[in-house]
């Protein structure tokens, strides 16, 4: 319902020519003849006639274009491939590219779907554009990372304490160190609440790591202390017995 110019305006070649004397247009409206009788480019007054054509244009519309939408990464990977629609209609068919801004920054000829899309919030903006014009499709991509580390503790750990004690202390036990790995990285190196004294026999010490998401995973290692052994009691001096102990004999 409007009209609007496509290129520069069409002119008579010379003042006096008369150019638009006469014209003729097709039913398409896609090609004009222009007459311009007192034109002289073959001879005085020879008269000419110009032919101008503008193929059948239609300005480029988004058909599908995507809405914005969260994903989590892909299983060990701190990305994820979206596979999404992107068309458009137009006369002739738009060309179609795309620009990725933000946690992923890439562009190239397509819609870019099927792209992988970085841990964050992608900004996507797909052009589709022809002789008659452009137009643009413009959605978002959070990324989140819902993965949690993998975790391996240490061996289970079994001491004994020396003579007379009932505890060691934690600088006595080596406890290791656990196996770790994440698709986005940690955040640090694993903790433990390990304690400072070890009393006679176990303790579960929990390991726990974090990645750069906090996303938190945790295991147990066991710490088993057992007292020091003097051998095997053979005999009570039962002379020697109160109502809280006794002397007792032991082999080697």
């Amino acid at each position: 319902g409007t009209w609007s110019q496509v290129g520069a305006d069409i002119d008579g070649e010379a003042w006096g020519d008369a150019s638009g004397f006469s014209l003729g247009l097709s039913d398409d409206g896609t090609t004009v003849v222009i007459g311009s009788p007192e034109s002289d480019a073959g001879g005085t007054n020879s008269g000419q006639a110009r032919v101008y054509n503008n193929p059948l244009c239609v300005p480029p519309v988004f058909s599908d274009c995507p809405a914005s939408t969260t994903l989590s990464t892909d299983p060990g990977t701190c990305n994820s491939v979206l596979n999404y629609l992107a068309s458009a209609t137009g006369t002739p068919q738009p060309e179609m590219s795309y620009l990725f801004t933000g946690a992923t920054m890439t562009a190239g000829v397509g819609t870019g779907s099927q792209v992988p899309l970085n841990k964050g919030l992608t900004n996507v903006s797909i052009k589709a554009e022809n002789p008659c014009g452009a137009v643009y499709c413009n959605f978002t991509v959070q990324v989140n990372d819902l993965e949690k580390p993998a975790l391996s503790c240490p061996p289970n750990i079994s001491v004994q304490t020396g003579q007379g004690m009932c505890e060691m202390e934690d600088d006595e036990i080596s406890l290791g160190s656990p196996v770790t790995s994440d698709n986005c990285g940690l955040a640090g190196s694993p903790s433990n609440n390990a304690p400072a004294v070890y009393p006679v026999g176990i303790t579960l010490v929990k390991w726990t790591v974090t990645d750069q998401s906090n996303n938190k995973r945790s295991c147990n290692q066991k710490v088993t202390v057992a007292p020091y052994e003097c051998g095997t009691p053979t005999s009570i001096y039962h002379f020697d017995v109160t109502e809280n102990s006794a002397r007792v004999g032991w082999d080697d």
